[in-house]
């Protein structure tokens, strides 16, 4: 049997999860990538005091990494070095009070005791339960499912429908969802804070994402040397299943011809031929053309969205002054609202809520 061969555009986390799962089934593979390292957000800023993670730094649903190497004969921990942080975040507010959350639902309770009393507990069960039950809900039957439809959906979610529905009614926000269980303004803030994970304002966001909260108290790690450490090992593990990798070099149009893709054209004119493609970049990039015109067609104008923006970042080393920094740390401002309003309008907020990630607090970061 002749052997397939693959290309992939895009060394992201899609792009490395699917070559190296190919590689490991006998595909002949090669990956074309416009930037000089793998990882996409994944990436890093040089500093003083080496890399520094410039994209996502926090590790979550550490288990379907796990499932990753797995499916290639590996363990990921044979690979990686990881570290569960004790604390998921902790969380500092203008008037001097300061909260840790862990992914010890009991050490929360004793937390937010000591922080707003039996009330705030009470709230969080509350707010817990139904993010628990939202992430058990959609886990099956979106956040695994290749092709994830409303019936199916429908029917898994059947029992657990009413227990849900305050999260699932039209057109209401995260914020407004946090707002009817919290009555504490600090506790709206930090749990409306999970719509920039996804680059949303909790004030537009639907209330579904309350399920980003469980996700995370399921666990957060820090990996050593930085997340994009991550990207360098799926790298190293499909090279050694014959993968081969092409750094610095950008593809300008995927070949089509009578309906059939035939492969990719690079920037300098060379053609390369395969017998599929998979694209592991911004849809947008299709739609507007970027990489040829046949392939507008590839994608519907209904999958391209307008873009958002939740934050702006600064990546750098500096000395750390205080003593209070963990790993995650988050500066609450005083009016919410106001810098969600500054970012849309194309300011940086006069009044942000800053998010401080001290990757390496054993020396200068």
């Amino acid at each position: 049997m002749k052997q397939k061969k693959v290309i992939v555009v895009g060394a992201g986390i899609g792009g490395l999860a699917s070559t190296l799962q190919l590689a490991h089934v006998g595909y002949e593979i090669d990956v074309y990538e416009t930037h000089s390292m793998p990882g996409g957000k994944l990436r890093t800023v040089e500093s003083p005091q080496g890399p520094v993670d410039a994209g996502p730094t926090v590790f979550t649903l550490k288990h379907i990494f796990n499932d990753l190497f797995r499916t290639v004969g590996e363990d990921m921990e044979d690979h990686l070095t990881l570290k569960q942080e004790r604390v998921l975040a902790r969380h500092f507010w203008p008037d001097g009070t300061m909260l840790d959350l862990s992914s010890d639902v009991n050490q929360n309770y004793k937390a937010l005791r000591d922080f707003g009393g039996s009330k705030a507990v009470e709230e969080f069960r509350s707010f817990h339960e139904l993010s628990k039950k939202l992430y058990e809900s959609f886990n099956e039957t979106i956040l695994h499912n290749p092709n994830p439809s409303l019936t199916s959906t429908i029917s898994q979610t059947l029992k657990s429908a009413l227990s849900i529905a305050p999260a699932l009614l039209p057109g209401r926000t995260l914020a407004n969802l946090v707002r009817s269980h919290f009555s504490d303004k600090r506790l709206r803030q930090l749990f409306s804070r999970y719509a920039t994970y996804v680059g949303g304002s909790p004030f537009n966001s639907p209330a579904i994402l309350s399920l980003i909260w469980y996700a995370e108290s399921l666990g957060v790690w820090k990996v050593n040397g930085g997340m994009h450490e991550l990207a360098k090992a799926l790298v190293t593990l499909a090279k050694k299943r014959d993968a081969r990798f092409h750094f610095n070099c950008q593809v300008s149009e995927i070949l089509i011809s009578n309906n059939k893709i035939r492969g990719i054209r690079l920037k300098d004119g060379k053609e390369i031929f395969s017998d599929y493609v998979i694209f592991n970049g911004d849809p947008n990039a299709l739609f507007t053309g970027l990489l040829g015109r046949q392939a507008t067609k590839l994608i519907h104008r209904k999958n391209v969205q307008a873009r958002s923006l939740s934050a702006y970042v600064w990546t750098f080393a500096a000395s750390v002054s205080s003593t209070e920094l963990t790993h995650h740390n988050v500066f609450f401002n005083e009016v919410y609202k106001s810098e969600f309003d500054d970012i849309s309008a194309g300011m940086i907020p006069e009044d942000p809520t800053l998010y401080v990630c001290a990757q390496n607090l054993e020396k200068p970061i």
